[in-house]
């Protein structure tokens, strides 16, 4: 191995749920330690990121860069070359360290990247990572939209309901022990004569619990008491949608509430 290269280890995991099958960031942490061990690799630094790299805006990702750019280190340790970018930008700026002499490599357990042999097939995998999310984005907006023609409810299911599988499709069902109390808390609310802090007495003489088990909190019953879902209209994506399951109170109930 160069003895002059000195090397930044970079982990990355979506928080939003796509990357799945990648290793987790200790686990990508252990795995590179170990090879950089094996091999004699000098790590400077390492960098772990719970990000999504579609998108602009990776503060460590940034701050790494920078510092390569300033010649703090010389080469890269990663999982996978999509740890580093999937989105052109980005990937444009990996390859222009490269092109820049900032960066002399960037290294896998599987293969290594150069600016003097294989660089052209980072072009390639960030290219084929960006498309790769791009796809995975669609699926999800597609599926969005067929639950919503459904009037599946996407969401864990808000207290009185409980998640369900209906058919071939999964939806929300009253709850057969909170959904009556939820009625009740909207009926003696609409009456005038409580306000929340009552209610929070109330719903634990009844033994309304949260989702978890626990008394409700202020913050949850002012949830309760605005929250559409119960009439049968829920909010996701910003908007609006007709649910296909079963009310527990009346539009009439809610808007008295109000």
């Amino acid at each position: 191995m160069n003895s002059s290269l000195k090397y930044f280890i970079y982990a990355r995991k979506s928080s939003e749920g796509k990357d799945r099958q990648a290793l987790s960031i200790e686990s990508q942490i252990r795995e590179l330690r170990e090879f950089a061990a094996k091999f004699s690799l000098e790590i400077i630094d390492v960098f772990e990121e719970s990000q999504s790299a579609y998108k602009l805006g990776r503060p460590v990702f940034d701050g790494m860069m920078k510092q390569i750019e300033a010649e703090k280190a010389n080469a890269l340790l990663v999982w996978k070359p999509d740890r580093l970018a999937r989105n052109a930008l980005d990937g444009g700026r990996v390859i222009q360290a490269i092109d820049d002499n900032h960066l002399k490599e960037i290294r896998t357990p599987y293969e290594c990247y150069k600016q003097e042999d294989n660089r052209m097939m980072l072009y390639i995998l960030f290219g084929m990572s960006n498309d790769y999310s791009r796809q995975i984005s669609a699926n999800v907006k597609r599926g969005l939209r067929q639950k919503y023609a459904r009037g599946e409810y996407p969401n864990k299911a808000p207290i009185g309901y409980i998640n369900a599988k209906t058919g071939l499709s999964r939806n929300i069902v009253p709850d057969p022990e909170k959904a009556d109390l939820i009625v009740k808390v909207y009926k003696l609310f609409a009456t005038g004569n409580y306000s929340v802090m009552d209610m929070l007495k109330v719903a634990k003489e009844w033994g309304l619990t949260s989702i978890y088990g626990k008394d409700i909190c202020k913050s949850a019953m002012y949830r309760i008491l605005t929250s559409t879902d119960y009439y049968g209209v829920y909010r996701h994506g910003g908007e609006y949608h007709q649910g296909s399951y079963e009310p527990i109170i009346s539009k009439t109930l809610y808007d008295q509430v109000q």
